[in-house]
């Protein structure tokens, strides 16, 4: 399967080439690639299985099954142990601890984070061991096949990713809640913060629900995107991505940033960053604070904008339904109603409590103890749920 996602992530990336023989009846059905292209993409698999791309007239499928079969009997050959455990292997948990345990989960500075949590890390990782030198062949075979292994692992894993059954973010896979909402009986330390998490979480869900913005936040469109093969091609080749795109998607991504002040705040908060770090990210770190910030289980770097904008909606809804969020009483309610059209039209605070037969110093107190009556003097839309 890895194999299949990386020469099929190659030809999304641009090598493929559908036209050449354009009007030739026998060949219009079939693909061929660009072989410059596509031997530049993956050079150390061109060039360590032989296969003269040109001879066979750039055909996609016939390259692709002559470097299969290459690999395959030279893994059989001179690798036959790894290959039949790879072949063999049943369970995600045996492959992760088999390769954490081999000579090619390497930790230095030149290799990048592998984490199981996060998915994307995992392919990474994967293709990092392709790219990287080998010593001789055989330690090239054997990191070839563990690439392909991991690649073929993460889109294992991707597709069968959900959403959450009560916010935006992706499940581990086979799992109904994410980690915030998940009530996991092996986690014994957190046990009283989970069900906290798991009861605001499924108050915010039903208020969500209220209101009708689940679509908006778990929303079908945000899946389908993530598992699309664009999603993988960008994982695979992301220091590839041309910097013009780069930025394209980056301006995208602080607009919608700009639009969600709760995300902004924890954006910066759980980052540590000042206001000028924050504009100077890099689109890459970008990604990965965002990763952290808000779901560890996505892996498309496009779907950022719409994801933050979802994640907004779930952080208003979580406020308003948090423990210690109390309603105004019904007389409070009506004052604070009245108050803000005679604010409207222009009267000064010791106007208003005149007229609303109140101190000045109640309504300092309602916008120093209760923020939302502060937003709304000022006339600021508390993005959905105003009641």
């Amino acid at each position: 399967m890895g194999w299949v996602e990386l020469h099929n992530a190659a030809m999304e990336f641009g090598a493929e080439e559908n036209y050449w023989y354009r009007g030739r009846s026998k060949q219009k059905n079939r693909i061929f690639l660009d072989a410059q292209l596509y031997s530049s993409l993956l050079p150390k698999i061109v060039s360590y299985s032989q296969v003269d791309l040109e001879a066979y007239g750039c055909r996609s499928d016939l390259i692709f099954n002559l470097i299969y079969r290459h690999i395959r009997k030279a893994a059989r050959k001179n690798d036959e142990i790894l290959w039949e455990f790879l072949t063999t292997v049943d369970t995600v948990e045996t492959l992760v601890d088999q390769f954490q345990h081999s000579a090619f989960f390497i930790r230095d500075a030149q290799a990048p984070s592998f984490s199981k949590i996060q998915i994307h890390t995992i392919a990474k990782y994967g293709t990092w061991l392709i790219y990287r030198e080998a010593k001789t062949p055989k330690e090239y075979l054997s990191a070839i096949l563990w690439g392909f292994a991991l690649i073929g692992l993460t889109k294992h894993l991707w597709s069968q990713q959900g959403v959450c059954e009560f916010c935006y973010r992706r499940t581990w896979p086979g799992k109904r809640f994410c980690e915030e909402h998940s009530q996991s009986q092996s986690d014994i330390i957190n046990r009283s913060k989970n069900y906290m998490s798991y009861r605001t979480g499924k108050k915010a869900h039903l208020l969500v629900k209220k209101h009708k913005l689940t679509e908006r936040v778990q929303g079908s469109a945000m899946l389908k995107q993530a598992i699309s093969e664009t999603a993988m091609c960008d994982l695979l080749f992301s220091a590839l991505i041309d910097e013009e795109a780069k930025s394209d998607e980056k301006e995208l991504i602080y607009h919608a940033l700009s639009q969600s002040p709760r995300v902004l705040r924890r954006f910066r908060e759980q980052s540590d960053i000042s206001y000028e770090e924050y504009v100077a990210l890099k689109y890459d770190s970008l990604i990965s604070h965002l990763r952290k910030t808000l779901d560890p289980y996505e892996l498309s770097n496009i779907g950022w904008p719409s994801k933050i904008l979802a994640a907004e909606i779930w952080f208003t809804a979580e406020i308003k339904v948090s423990p210690g969020v109390r309603k105004n009483g019904r007389k409070t309610t009506a004052r604070i109603a009245m108050a803000k059209k005679l604010f409207a039209s222009g009267l000064t605070k010791s106007q208003i409590a005149a007229k609303l037969k109140i101190s000045p110093s109640t309504i300092s107190k309602w916008l120093v103890r209760k923020p939302e009556v502060k937003n709304e003097f000022r006339e600021i839309d508390d993005v959905i749920f105003l009641d």
